[in-house]
């Protein structure tokens, strides 16, 4: 597992496969990175994609801060930001679950140059007076799998959930995005409706529905990468006939036609230079005087149940004596 430290806070992170292009799977609330191991997510996706599997903000082996505004959205969009910049790379497509699909519509809309293919489950993407009155409702888990939970995850959550509580609501405004985006809930699902309203204010955005629970459609797994590949690998369409391309003369002689240099102009692939690799230090960071990596206790593992249409499985959380 690797580390990343963006403004003095240690985000943790695994990297599965080694072909294709990058997914960053971003689980849900209560949750951890074990949730998408678990379920089954990585073994189905490593063969044709390199997975960014991260532990959010106050979950799993990452920091556990119990400042709310550490957990603000741009807060945790960022943490992304600065392991993408960490390894390098300029884009990658995104499945978020719960909790994921709010930080990743946020990276989506404030960094659209960071998103190829955007999938987001088992919650509404956008922030309304509705979805935070859920969240005050919200309990958090005492334990998970039998073990108890740890007095400092706990605290972390309820800054958390005290920080979601002040989210700016954006669910009225047009969120136009350029990235393709689909938005999946399950028909039992507590988010259902929120989410179908948050999908007729964002252009180009789709909404699939499925039977099922929120914990339910998440372990499901085939409807989520069955939709996300779909969208990572669109079938060809097919070409019209075009006239042949006609050349004309100049007073320097002959010249071609535009087309085709969509292609030429298009931006390198990545991964970036080394020399625009800028995660190693970033702005309001102390990159250079932390560790890449500090070893810390392997987190307990156990069900915490989904709550609210936020939760994942409730996986991989630290737990206490």
């Amino acid at each position: 597992m690797a580390a990343i430290v963006n403004n003095h806070r240690i985000t943790y992170f695994r990297v599965e496969g080694e072909r294709g292009a990058y997914v960053i799977l971003y689980h849900g609330l209560f949750g951890s990175s074990e949730d998408w191991y678990k379920a089954g997510y990585v073994e189905k996706m490593a063969p044709e994609f390199r997975l960014i599997v991260p532990d959010g903000m106050g979950h799993g082996r990452s920091d556990t801060p119990t400042d709310r505004a550490a957990y603000t959205l741009p807060a945790l969009a960022d943490d992304l930001v600065a392991v993408m910049d960490s390894m390098g790379i300029r884009n990658a497509h995104f499945l978020g679950y719960g909790l994921g699909a709010l930080v990743g519509f946020h990276l989506l809309f404030h960094y659209p140059e960071r998103v190829r293919v955007c999938v987001l489950g088992g919650e509404s993407p956008l922030v309304s007076a509705e979805a935070k009155a859920t969240w005050k409702t919200l309990q958090i888990p005492s334990e998970a799998g039998g073990a108890a939970i740890s007095a400092e995850q706990q605290a972390a959550w309820g800054a958390l959930l005290a920080a979601m509580g002040e989210w700016p609501e954006n669910l009225e405004a047009v969120n136009p995005v350029q990235s393709p985006l689909i938005v999946l809930a399950a028909r039992q699902d507590p988010a259902l409706e929120r989410a179908k309203k948050a999908v007729r204010t964002i252009p180009r955005a789709r909404f699939q529905e499925f039977e099922g629970t929120h914990a339910g459609l998440f372990a499901m797994v085939t409807p989520l990468f069955a939709e996300f590949q779909r969208m990572a690998h669109p079938a060809p369409r097919a070409e019209p006939a075009k006239e042949p391309v006609q050349r004309q003369e100049g007073p320097l002689g002959p010249h071609p036609s535009w087309e085709g240099w969509d292609d030429l102009l298009a931006p390198p692939a990545d991964p970036l230079p080394d020399s625009q690799v800028i995660g190693k230090k970033r702005s309001g960071g102390n990159q250079e005087d932390r560790p890449q990596e500090t070893p810390r206790p392997e987190p307990g593992t156990g069900e915490a149940g989904a709550t609210g249409g936020l939760a994942g499985n409730g996986e991989g959380t630290k737990t206490g004596d």
